[in-house]
């Protein structure tokens, strides 16, 4: 069975699948580890997972693990009866910010004239330090 532990650094909750009292566990919160005593409670495997998903949802949204930056730069596009084409100065740009570390990732279309787009977005991104 599942155990909830509160950590005695910190008071994080924290939930063991496998380890069991008198084991250590690991606090990510406090960089410590603290000890399975006799106030670890048993819980549900269903308690237990709903709990991890909680924590991990939260984890995402607080932006912990976000290891990228992202960059959006407009390109407009001038349409006439001859030309329907991107501007010839696209590749320095993505040559420009490429110097400067970041990575093209993609363009896309994100206003239209008529049945043709008019401006475009350059997305990059770069990898935090």
């Amino acid at each position: 069975m599942p155990l909830k532990i509160i950590c005695s650094n910190c008071g994080e909750v924290l939930i063991s699948k496998f380890l069991r009292k008198g084991d250590s566990i690991f606090c990510q919160k406090c960089d410590k580890d603290t000890l399975i005593d006799d106030r670890a409670v048993q819980i549900s495997e269903e308690e237990a997972d709903a709990i991890l998903i909680e924590e991990k949802k939260l984890e995402q949204l607080s932006g912990e693990d976000q290891r990228f930056e992202y960059k959006f730069v407009e390109l407009k596009i001038e349409h006439n009866f001859f030309s329907n084409n991107l501007p010839g100065d696209y590749t320095k740009i993505i040559d420009d910010h490429a110097k400067e570390g970041w990575r093209f990732v993609q363009l896309f279309p994100i206003e239209f004239s008529g049945y043709h787009p008019s401006v475009f977005q350059l997305v990059f991104e770069k990898e935090l330090n």
